[in-house]
């Protein structure tokens, strides 16, 4: 039985969720058992200066994918529950990575968890773990971060089998964080659009089906470009 573990850190506002191959509550299987859908990364932040919460996820392979249902609770409800109208039809059966994202506008002061519910086209379910968010002011904003374009170290590294990346920009315009093998293919997109300054931005990535090995991630904002390198140690 594999559960995984969680980070939560409450003062950046970001959760890393480790050791976890896929979605799943329970899964029987044997060990080598295909699964329906694998994640790369799965993040949820606040928007700067709104209380709206995005969502984006992307996957490396998928399998009979109907689509996803996004799920919410608030800190002081038990369950959760679909959000209505929100639900991002999937990509069927495929091995080439896609990109989701969505967004619930004006979210109410508190924590808040989301997750996602993921359907195949038989009807069977799976969940991945719920994200917090909280929304301490009317502003959304909490801890900005300095005005300037950074890529950190990502932490833990050496990884197994997952990681977080955080960065920051200096200027609004179009960018992207992809990871790269060491042999300069694209293996991940983790994140594609405009970002804001003033933001700390905490992306997840998930290294599980990918071997042992250097890989590197490069954030690319406006002129601005950097490359780190990361280790996947099993």
């Amino acid at each position: 039985m594999n559960i995984g573990s969680a980070i939560v850190d409450t003062a950046n506002n970001y959760v890393e969720q480790s050791g976890l191959a896929s979605f799943a509550d329970f899964a029987i299987a044997e060990d080598d058992a295909a699964l329906p859908i694998q994640l790369a990364s799965f993040s949820a932040n606040l928007v700067p200066g709104t209380n709206d919460v995005r969502l984006r996820w992307q996957t490396i392979s998928e399998t009979n994918n109907y689509g996803f249902f996004i799920q919410h609770r608030s800190e002081n409800q038990g369950e959760y529950t679909d959000i209505p109208g929100a639900f991002i039809p999937g990509n069927g059966t495929t091995l080439e990575p896609h990109t989701y994202e969505w967004m619930e506008r004006n979210v109410p002061v508190g924590v808040q968890y989301y997750r996602l519910k993921q359907v195949d086209l038989d009807g069977t379910t799976h969940v991945t773990d719920g994200l917090r968010v909280e929304i301490s002011t009317l502003t959304g904003v909490k801890n900005p971060a300095p005005m300037v374009f950074n890529l950190e170290q990502n932490y833990p590294n050496p990884f197994n089998p997952s990681t977080t990346i955080r960065f920051s920009v200096d200027t609004k315009s179009l960018t992207t964080l992809i990871v790269f093998n060491a042999i300069g293919q694209e293996i991940a997109t983790l994140f594609a659009g405009n970002a804001i300054p003033g933001q700390f931005y905490m992306i997840h990535f998930n290294g599980d089906g990918l071997p042992n090995g250097m890989y590197f991630f490069k954030l690319q904002n406006g002129n601005n470009s950097s490359l780190r390198k990361m280790i996947l140690l099993k």
